[in-house]
């Protein structure tokens, strides 16, 4: 067996998983099977193994420095975690799980098609390229301007400078009460910035918009999306992120950054302590690769942490949407 190649498995499963909030089985189960030719019972037991030890400290520190965390809902998760992942390795020895990874992929395509949104990037686009139309044929039409025609200043022509605005923002001048505003004031914040009686509230009201609601959901809601992110953790091998992420975006309302953040944090904990132990008594486990995954995995992580962050959020959805793609082909096609 390629040592190299296994610790590049497990140090592409890194990346993704400080990226997406995932644990990294979904990039090495697969690619186990298909580059190494494991079984996929034991790629599975030995990837759960892997993603054990706390791989992802090093993205949780780069999150929590950044502070996008949400420790209470990492922990509650990680609880429910715990008391479900046994189920799953059950279920992966006693039952076939063609099924279930048929619903999973379709789940998958599902959440997929949510991040994305291709019909209103699709509407959206097309209504820009209408408006850059519209506006490209409004500056073909003739403009009339009797007052520089006629050499007539401005102020002759009865044409008040107040109604005259500096393009290059450097100030904004004609407010009806004679009151002058600098441009660079609107884009400050805060009340004092702003000369304008109705700018201030205006401008506070915008900015209050662009910022992110922390949401802070009942403990219960939490410790269950741990539990059915620790059947399938502990069915597929995978760390449980891509149900924990779609749940927390979804129906709990976490911003996404966020939502990746809390995920990793959760699967910091060796959440699939139980299924492992599982996995070894059943003798699906290679112990000696789980651990050339580990160091993979603590090496990616942080890379995969830090193009997050520096990251945009809708950015970040997008490329999770296409990732969900990929998971859904690897559990129809392999």
């Amino acid at each position: 067996m390629n040592s190299l190649l296994i610790v590049a498995i497990g140090l592409l499963a890194g990346i993704f998983s400080g990226l997406f909030g995932i644990g990294g089985g979904i990039v090495m189960v697969p690619a186990m099977v298909v580059l190494a030719n494991f079984p996929l019972i034991k790629a599975t037991g030995t990837s759960l193994a892997a993603i054990l030890l706390p791989v992802g400290i090093l993205g949780v520190i780069a999150y929590y420095r950044a502070r996008l965390i949400d420790i209470r809902g990492s922990i509650l998760i990680a609880v429910g975690m715990v008391l479900s992942v046994i189920i799953g390795a059950w279920l992966a020895h006693s039952l076939p799980a063609g099924l279930m990874q048929k619903l999973y992929a379709l789940f998958c395509l599902y959440v997929s098609w949510t991040f994305i949104q291709p019909v209103e990037k699709f509407k959206k686009y097309f209504g820009r390229m209408d408006k850059n139309k519209t506006l490209k044929s409004s500056a073909r039409l003739p403009v009339k301007n009797t007052a520089v025609k006629s050499g007539v200043k401005p102020e002759e022509s009865g044409v008040s400078t107040a109604s005259v605005m500096d393009f290059k923002g450097s100030q904004i001048s004609g407010t009806e009460d004679g009151k002058v505003a600098a441009a660079s004031q609107l884009s400050d914040p805060s009340p004092a910035a702003v000369s304008s009686p109705t700018g201030g509230a205006a401008t506070l009201a915008s900015a209050s918009n662009k910022m992110e609601v922390i949401p802070h959901p009942h403990f219960l809601a939490l410790i269950g999306v741990g539990l059915v992110a620790g059947v399938m953790s502990g069915m597929f091998g995978i760390g449980g992120g891509n149900i924990i992420v779609p749940f927390l975006i979804l129906f709990l309302h976490y911003p996404a950054k966020r939502a990746i953040a809390t995920s990793l944090g959760a699967l910091l904990a060796p959440v699939g302590l139980p299924g492992v132990i599982y996995y070894y008594k059943a003798g699906t486990l290679d112990l000696r690769v789980a651990g050339m995954l580990a160091i993979g995995l603590v090496l990616g992580t942080v890379v995969g942490a830090r193009v997050n962050i520096r990251s945009s959020g809708e950015l970040v959805k997008v490329l999770y949407g296409i990732f969900l793609i990929f998971v859904a082909a690897r559990f129809l096609f392999f």
